[in-house]
């Protein structure tokens, strides 16, 4: 099964639908960020307690690997990684690339009911 997946273009947006799934028990654990904006994915990982797709997701030959290539290549690597076909990891890249951060939720369902 495929993770959750949503766009945001609002940080304060993208910030607020991950305090309303933490509120309704979805684990941190499930919770991920993908972005361009480095230093904002470092921040809200620190802050919020989710993931960045990094070392432990993709393997450390992996991420030693994925480190050296371009950087829309990497996105969309980690794209596949979660379970995505080719067509909407590179749809996901450009629009992570043009400036929206990314949710992925894993190991759960009928999200939509929590967020607008």
């Amino acid at each position: 099964m495929k993770p959750f997946i949503r766009l945001y273009k609002d940080q304060d947006v993208f910030q607020k639908a991950v305090d309303t799934l933490i509120t309704n028990n979805v684990n941190r654990s499930d919770i991920y960020i993908l972005s361009y904006d480095y230093d904002y994915t470092k921040e809200i990982v620190s802050k919020m307690g989710i993931n960045t797709a990094g070392v432990i997701e993709m393997g450390v030959k992996e991420s030693i690997k994925a480190a050296l290539e371009e950087r829309d290549k990497t996105m969309r690597k980690q794209f596949q990684d979660f379970g995505f076909s080719e067509g909407e990891a590179e749809r996901y890249a450009t629009s992570s690339n043009e400036g929206e951060t990314v949710l992925i939720v894993t190991n759960n369902t009928d999200l939509e009911k929590y967020l607008d």
